[in-house]
This record gives C-alpha cells, structure tokens and sequence, in this order.
C-alpha cells in the first residue's frame, strides 16, 4: 500500500525527467532491490522519501552539491573571498527558477518551496575533452505538492493562486529571513558594480537583465501564462551570460581579480 502522497511525487519526477526507479530495502538481508533487481550505485542516486511499512524508496538523481541553504550561508558571508563565482550562480539560478516552472507546467503545485528543497548539482570540469557542464540546481521533495491541472488538458497552462505562492516563497523566503533569489539578485549587484573587468556600459546593462528578471518573477500573478514567463526569464538569463560569463574573473567577490 502506497504512503499518501507517494504516488504523486512518482508522478511529478517522472514529468520532470528525474525518475530513477524504484527500490525495495530488506533489512534483515542488507540487501536493495530495484525493479530490475540490481544495487543501485549510491554514488549515482539520491533515495526519496521512505515508506514506513513498505519499505519502499523512489531513486532520484544523485545532488552533489548539496541544498541552497548552504549556498545561502556562503553568500551571506561577510568575506567575499568565500562567495561563490558569478559564472556558476547564474545557471544555478536560472535551473532553479526553470525547475520549478516546469513543475508549474506539469500542472503542480510545490507548497513548501524554502531552500533546503531546492538541490544542486556539482560543477563538471572539463575532462579529455569534455567540455563539463555548469552547475545546476533542482527543486525537489514533493511531498506536499498538490495538482492543480491536468496538463493533458489544458493546452496553454496558467499560474494557479497555489504555484504564485511557490515563487512568491523561492523569492521572498518566509518568517521574515530573505528568499534564496533576492540574496542571490543583491550579492550579484553588488559584484557587479565592484567589478574591475566591466565596463559602465556593460555594468548597466547587467543590472537592468538582474532588475528585469526580479520584477517579472513579483509581478506574476494566477491566470498569468506559465510558458510565456518562463520563455522570458530563459531569454534575460541569455543576455546576462553574455555580459558576465564571458568574463572569466568576475565573482561575487570584491577581491581583486587573478592574474591569468
């Protein structure tokens, strides 16, 4: 018998492409079976949530780099030499923003969006001509999500009251602490306007994307198009790397750039 909830949150990773399978622990034995009978690598999975008398587990994708309230902390860090660099909180921002979108899309609804519910993914460094990868950032643990439309149905979906609310909390964090997003958009401004490698032009230019994409984030509001949000925010988040990513010694640190 499935826990409540359980089969909901099977769904959403599903939809979002983050199913892994499934597991079923024997204690007595020590052993773990998936559906294809196999040990998962726990190098390589993340176990959900836990049925209490099933023992049942959901494999999801492996976060490396632990949840955004530890990115929180360093940000909030007063030696900016901790800070991490511009060029991996841009994606780590933009996948979270667009992770739970495509939550929104899917037609759900999260209902406990705080930061340790967002997960990040490691930068992967180039390697034998890997080009890596940047970092990037999930949200997950949906055990209280609640499906506001079947997508199935709705051609062009909508923002519910329910996932205004999501973005509403990822912005603005609750019980008077700032959300991840508006320490995350200062701490940019901030090194923005330090930075020794930018023009005034390209300064200016940046913090108007950063302005653009935080006042469309406030003013979304239920019976708003999800996709046409979402497309816009992607677009800002371009133009941004464009200006600040293509410079490789800008950081949210004030600290004079390396030589190279």
């Amino acid at each position: 018998m499935e826990a409540p909830n359980e089969k909901m949150e099977k769904e959403i990773l599903i939809a979002l492409g983050m199913f892994y399978g499934e597991a079923y622990i024997d204690y007595k034995k020590g052993t773990v079976a998936t559906e294809e009978n196999e040990s998962p690598d726990p190098r390589n999975h993340q176990w959900g949530r836990e049925q209490t008398k099933s023992r049942y587990y959901v494999l999801q994708p492996f976060m490396d780099g632990g949840d955004f309230s530890k990115l929180y902390k360093k940000y909030e860090g007063r030696d900016p030499s901790k800070h991490p660099p511009i060029e991996d909180t841009i994606p780590l921002m933009k996948s979270a923003i667009s992770s739970l979108l495509d939550l929104h899309k899917s037609g759900y609804a999260h209902n406990d969006m705080h930061h340790e519910n967002i997960m990040t993914k490691k930068r992967k460094n180039a390697e034998g001509g890997n080009p890596g990868s940047p970092p990037v950032a999930y949200v997950m643990d949906f055990g209280r999500a609640t499906q506001e439309f079947d997508p199935k149905k709705v051609k062009d979906p909508e923002f519910t009251a329910n996932q205004v609310a999501d973005i509403k909390m990822m912005l603005n964090g609750k019980s008077g602490k700032p959300g991840s997003l508006v320490l995350f958009f200062k701490k940019m401004n901030e090194s923005i306007s330090k930075s020794p490698d930018l023009t005034p032009a390209e300064k200016s230019g940046a913090k108007d994307i950063i302005e653009n994409i935080e006042n469309r984030l406030k003013q979304i509001s239920d019976k708003n198009n999800i996709k046409k949000h979402q497309d816009y925010i992607n677009d800002q988040f371009s133009e941004l790397e464009k200006i600040l990513i293509k410079k490789p010694d800008v950081t949210l640190s004030t600290s004079k750039p390396k030589n190279r």
